[in-house]
């Protein structure tokens, strides 16, 4: 079941109203009875029904029939064929309309908004996915904390390891890549001077020395073997 919105109501503009002040209790109570009703219904018309008015309202036929001629006179509300017109409900109902359009609209937007910011973080992440220095990095911690036995958590290159990189992709592939981490990895001098890092590993002449370097791991047998 959905939710209407609720109509702005002002006691002291209620009271202040030429034609309202006008009425006593009993015919204010109908008028404002006919106004909730059209609210309920979404609809400035309500078909005419005596028996209901009466019900509600607690009258007799006279008495719903004597109020309903007074407000007639004021001009608050009137009769067309089976039905009663309230003439300042029409411009309240618009305005509701319109309010629940714009929050329709303002939500909308809002959805809209949502919707872009994550298409953009996923761009975002797709792109630092594609990144070659988010990919070198990556795999550059993930095979040294293999080798080395220990975690390895490179967030940032140089501009100079970035052309060193870029100039490694030409002339390299990626498995000439795995073999040179392994023997930079395994080099006793520079592990003991605690420079596995991506700024020496980049280093063009340093990459030909570990790469020339790689020996295959061999099996137990191979190595019993010589």
């Amino acid at each position: 079941m959905s939710k209407r919105l609720g109509y702005t109501f002002y006691p002291k503009d209620w009271r202040s109203d030429d034609k309202v002040i006008m009425l006593n209790a009993e015919e204010r109570d109908m008028f404002r009875f006919f106004i909730d009703e059209c609210h309920i219904k979404s609809s400035a018309k309500l078909e005419w029904n005596l028996q209901y008015f009466r019900r509600i309202l607690g009258h007799n036929k006279q008495k719903v029939e004597r109020i309903f001629k007074v407000l007639c006179n004021f001009e608050l509300v009137c009769q067309e064929g089976d039905y009663i017109v309230i003439p300042s409900v029409i411009n309240r109902l618009g305005f509701i309309e319109e309010q629940s359009e714009r929050g329709k609209l303002s939500g909308s937007t809002k959805r809209e908004s949502l919707t872009k910011e994550k298409e953009k973080e996923k761009q975002k992440e797709k792109g630092e996915s594609e990144d070659p220095k988010v990919k070198f990095l990556k795999w550059f911690n993930e095979s040294r904390t293999h080798h080395l036995k220990i975690p390895s958590n490179f967030n940032s290159l140089t501009n100079q390891d970035r052309i060193n990189l870029s100039d490694l992709r030409k002339d390299y592939s990626k498995e000439d890549f795995n073999k040179a981490i392994k023997s930079f990895c395994e080099d006793k001098w520079w592990v003991k001077k605690k420079n596995i890092t991506p700024k020496h590993f980049l280093d063009q002449d340093n990459f030909a020395k570990f790469l020339n370097a790689y020996e295959p791991t061999k099996t137990i047998g191979q190595k019993l073997m010589g």
